[in-house]
């Protein structure tokens, strides 16, 4: 074994000393991230406060939807935060599952998701845009230190038009941040339809995870 396979292996070592591992995954295996990031952010504010939700918030007692994984080996943790463990051919996924009718959220018809046309997130250095029906960010840092950032405007919008849950993307070895912003309506009045004055609130939820490519990393050890 030459002193390059030594590292790896000495490496992986650590890791597996380290990291505490779930069992292997299997094809319908999910992990869920982000329940209980949710926010309120405020109003108008690039998304920037961080008030939890209490009783007398709009949000109280529902949830959005959910974000989950799928694809990988192994699930870890890794410095508190979620580590997915992929061999050669996986492809970890990210997947939105939409729970609520966006234009009657929590089934009360004076709730649902707004229009941001001046949205922006400061947190993720995200410039004013028209972030539609909810804006999600995915920003990717590879192991350069290089990072990318995909945006997905009207995300909500474009969720709550398939039955099936929402693929967002599929990942290779790096560390992640996902943030989805967006904007609700509370209709305060409605006079034989017309619908003056609501109130808006903003809210994120948010979480971060890292994908590694397991089994290439001491390929050939002994």
């Amino acid at each position: 074994m030459n002193s390059l396979k030594k590292i790896c292996c000495a490496l992986m070592a650590a890791m597996l000393a380290v990291f505490s591992f779930s069992a292997f995954a299997s094809d319908d295996t999910s992990y869920t991230l982000g329940e209980d990031s949710l926010v309120n952010t405020g109003k108008d504010n690039g998304y920037s406060k961080e008030n939890a939700i209490d009783k007398d918030d709009p949000h109280w007692g529902w949830t959005l939807g959910r974000f989950y994984v799928k694809g990988y080996t192994r699930q870890a943790t890794a410095d508190g935060k979620p580590l997915f463990l992929k061999n050669t051919g996986d492809k970890v996924s990210l997947w939105f599952s939409l729970s609520q009718d966006i234009d009657r959220l929590n089934g009360d018809d004076k709730l649902s998701i707004a229009q941001d046309k001046d949205g922006w997130d400061q947190k993720m250095g995200i410039s004013q845009q028209d972030f539609a029906r909810g804006a999600l960010i995915v920003k990717q840092t590879d192991y350069q230190n290089n990072t990318k950032t995909n945006i997905y405007t009207d995300f909500l919008s474009a969720s709550s038009t398939d039955t099936a849950d929402t693929k967002v993307e599929v990942f290779e070895e790096g560390d992640y941040e996902v943030v989805l912003d967006y904007k609700i309506k509370r209709t305060r009045l409605n006079v034989f339809g017309w619908k003056p004055l609501p109130a808006y609130s903003d809210y994120r939820i948010s979480f971060a995870f890292s994908v590694l490519n397991f089994q290439s990393k001491c390929n050939g050890c002994e």
